[in-house]
């Protein structure tokens, strides 16, 4: 997007009533980078400063210029966008761009895991041709389609209404709501064998089949530690990956461990991400009912590991988590490691405290939120080798 087409978007966004965040996760999504909008953040502070506002002394004889300056800027032929917005908007746009992870301190962007739901390949979206889940229930706005072939042959199209009912001809209302595709499967065929003859029985000359149409529209809750949370609508396909990638992923002190689903003001599920991120597990994308409450509780357990490992960063662990699964978070030791032993510093009650663990107490030694952990690398040495240099046909080391 050209800096005209975003100043647009901003625009007609704001008039729409979307937050700011909202507008700069969308902006995200659209291919709009961090670097340009710094860019044009610099842009505005320079013509803010220089060719919009003009030179002290002609601000001291003009003060009315101040006023006008800040719209001047940000007028993109009759749209107009407030100087507050703009620099709110960069402002915001410079952690929010930043995966989504800690933006209190230096190690932003390396929390493992979180910028999976803000990546612009990763949309989560359902697939629009996939197959009705056996589990799925019909309920109101569901457009469901019977077909009857053989002797008889008939199609009946049909919304179910907000009672959960179809209407059919000679029949009346169906009640559908919910049932399972399966189940209402087996329901309409005994419903219909009133005015069908020959549905039942091995001897059956008509068939009858019961599919999905059109799936109804679901609204669901995601609250807790999001970006931007909030109400929001969705295909009754949608799963939990789907409902936190439209809450613009989890915030910086988010869990990735602790998101729990609640349906009829009752928990349903606990689901821990790292299953899918680490396992490529699917089990924790449960599909979505409407008016579930997905809500992202905060982190209890961040540990920091650096040095010779294959992914040094952040990791959010369970209670009773050992080092030894760290490592394995962290794919595992280097070709360089020094494996003998890993350093552990934790902030103790008043001080901090360092333990050498070796590597025989990897499993044993469990982590606490807070610790930092440094896996040293081998010495630059030799311990077999001999070096010849000077007046010899082959200088070189040789063991």
């Amino acid at each position: 997007m050209s800096d005209e087409s975003i100043y647009k978007y901003v625009s007609d966004r704001q008039s729409q009533g979307a937050s700011q965040e909202q507008i700069v996760i969308e902006l995200n999504r659209k291919g709009v980078t961090l670097q340009q909008l710094q860019r044009m953040r610099e842009k505005y502070e320079r013509n803010q400063s220089s060719s919009v506002f003009g030179s002290t002394s002609e601000l001291k004889e003009d003060p009315s210029r101040v006023r006008s300056a800040g719209s001047a800027y940000n007028r993109v032929g009759s749209s107009d966008i407030s100087d507050g917005l703009s620099q709110s908007l960069y402002n915001e746009s410079y952690f929010l761009f930043t995966d989504s992870s800690f933006v209190s301190n230096r190690h932003a962007s390396k929390i493992f895991g979180h910028d999976i739901f803000s990546s612009r390949g990763q949309s989560f979206a359902p697939s629009p041709n996939l197959a009705t889940p056996p589990n799925y229930r019909l309920g109101p706005g569901d457009e469901v389609i019977i077909d009857i072939w053989g002797a008889s042959q008939s199609t009946v199209r049909e919304v179910i209404s907000p009672d959960g009912n179809i209407m059919v001809n000679d029949l009346g209302p169906v009640y559908l709501n919910g049932r399972t595709v399966r189940e209402a499967d087996s329901y309409v065929k005994k419903v219909f064998s009133r005015i069908y003859s020959g549905l039942d029985g091995d001897d059956a000359s008509s068939s009858i089949k019961l599919t999905l149409g059109q799936n109804r529209s679901i609204q669901v809750n995601v609250m807790g530690e999001v970006v931007v949370p909030g109400t929001y609508t969705m295909s009754s396909f949608s799963t939990l990956f789907n409902a936190l990638y439209m809450a613009g992923g989890v915030s910086d002190i988010g869990s990735l461990r602790d998101v729990r689903v609640y349906r009829g003001n009752k928990e349903v599920a606990v689901v821990d991400m790292y299953d899918y991120i680490l396992r490529g597990s699917l089990s924790s994308d449960i599909r979505l009912e409407d008016n579930d409450a997905i809500v992202v509780q905060p982190q209890s357990l961040l540990v920091n590991i650096e040095g010779r490992v294959r992914r040094p960063m952040y990791y959010e662990m369970k209670d009773g988590e050992s080092l030894s699964t760290l490592l394995d978070y962290a794919g595992g030791l280097s070709s360089d490691a020094y494996r003998k032993d890993i350093r552990v510093v934790r902030m103790g009650a008043y001080q901090r405290d360092v333990f050498t663990v070796p590597d025989t107490g990897f499993n044993g030694f469990t982590l606490i939120d807070g610790d930092y952990i440094y896996v040293d690398s081998i010495r630059d040495t030799y311990s077999n080798m001999v070096e010849v240099s000077g007046a010899v046909n082959r200088p070189g080391a040789f063991r």
